[in-house]
C-alpha cells in the first residue's frame, strides 16, 4: 500500500489540531462544538434571550445549515432569509450589503434584506471596488486576465452583470463602505473622487468576513461576555461556509445575546459596535 505524501499527512494533522483547539475553545465557554455528537447545553444561558438572523440568497441558503443547526441547538431563535436570486458569484457583495442592512435596522430580526442581491446593488458594489482600485487605494483586480497567473473566473448574468468571488479582504472593504455613508462613491463634476478610502480602517473593525470556525467562536465569545457582564451583546459578520478557508461561499449573520429580564442588566451594549 502506497504511503501518503508527507505534506498531505501534515495537512491532516494540522486540521485535527485546529478542530481540537476549536472544540476546547467552545467548551471553555460552556458551548458544545458545531460538529460531532450533539451535546446538551447547560443552564448558564437560561436567563438570556439569544437571537440570530442569517441571510443567504444562493441555493436557497443550504450553505448555512451548519451554523443554523448549531445556533438552534445552543438556544438561539434563528431567522433565515434565503432564496436563489444571488447573481453569479456575488455572495460577498450580498453578504456585505445584508450585514449593513441588519446593523442599521431598528429590529434586525424583522429586517427586510430582500434587495441585498439586486442587480443594482451588485453592479454598484463591483463598480466601487474597481474605481477604488483605479485610484490605487486598494489592491483589487476587477477583470479576468487570461494567460496569466492573476486570472480569476468571472460570471455574467442575464442582466449583464459581471461577478466573481471576492476574497475576505474585498468583502471587508465592502462592509466598511456599506456601513459608512461617507465612504460611498462621491464624485465632482469632472468625475474625480471627492472622498478617499483607507483599507487599513478594517483592521480596527469587528464586523469582518471570516471562516465558519472563526464565526462560531466569535458568537460564543460574545455570548460569554454577555453572561459574565449581564449586558446585551450585539454582533454582525460575514461568514464563509468553509470551516477553515475563506474561499467557498459567503453569507451574512447578525445576532444578539441579552438578559431575558431587561431591568436586570448592568447596561446595554446593543449597537455600540464602532
Amino acid at each position: 500500500m502506497a504511503e501518503e505524501p508527507a505534506a498531505a499527512t501534515q495537512s491532516v494533522r494540522n486540521a485535527l489540531l485546529t478542530r481540537r483547539s476549536h472544540v476546547a475553545y467552545l467548551n471553555s465557554m460552556n458551548f458544545p462544538a458545531d460538529y460531532g455528537p450533539a451535546t446538551p447545553m447547560n443552564d448558564l444561558y437560561n436567563d438570556f434571550t439569544m437571537r440570530m438572523h442569517i441571510v443567504d440568497y444562493y441555493n436557497n441558503g443550504h450553505g448555512v445549515e451548519t451554523l443554523e443547526l448549531w445556533a438552534r441547538h445552543v438556544g438561539f431563535e434563528v431567522t433565515v432569509s434565503r432564496g436563489n436570486n444571488q447573481i453569479g458569484a456575488s455572495c460577498g457583495v450580498v453578504g456585505a450589503h445584508a450585514v449593513a442592512l441588519l446593523i442599521q435596522a431598528s429590529d434586525f430580526m424583522q429586517c427586510d434584506v430582500s434587495n441585498a442581491a439586486s442587480p443594482s446593488i451588485t453592479k454598484a458594489s463591483y463598480s466601487w471596488l474597481s474605481h477604488r482600485a483605479k485610484e490605487r487605494e486598494i489592491d483589487y483586480m476587477p477583470h479576468k486576465y487570461t494567460g496569466t497567473e492573476e486570472s480569476r473566473e468571472c460570471f455574467y448574468s442575464d442582466d449583464n452583470v459581471m461577478t466573481h468571488f471576492l476574497t475576505n479582504d474585498e468583502v471587508d472593504w465592502l462592509i466598511l463602505m456599506e456601513c459608512n455613508e461617507s465612504l460611498r462613491e462621491r464624485r465632482d463634476p469632472e468625475g474625480a473622487f471627492v472622498n478617499t478610502f483607507d483599507p487599513g480602517l478594517t483592521e480596527n473593525d469587528d464586523i469582518r468576513a471570516m471562516t465558519l470556525t472563526m464565526a462560531i467562536e466569535m458568537i460564543a465569545r460574545k455570548a460569554d461576555a454577555a453572561r459574565r457582564s449581564n449586558t446585551s451583546q450585539f454582533g454582525a459578520l460575514v461568514s464563509n461556509t468553509d470551516r477553515d478557508s475563506p474561499g467557498t461561499h459567503w453569507f451574512a449573520v447578525a445576532y444578539e445575546i441579552a438578559p431575558a429580564d431587561p431591568t436586570s442588566q448592568v447596561s446595554s451594549s446593543k449597537r455600540a459596535r464602532r
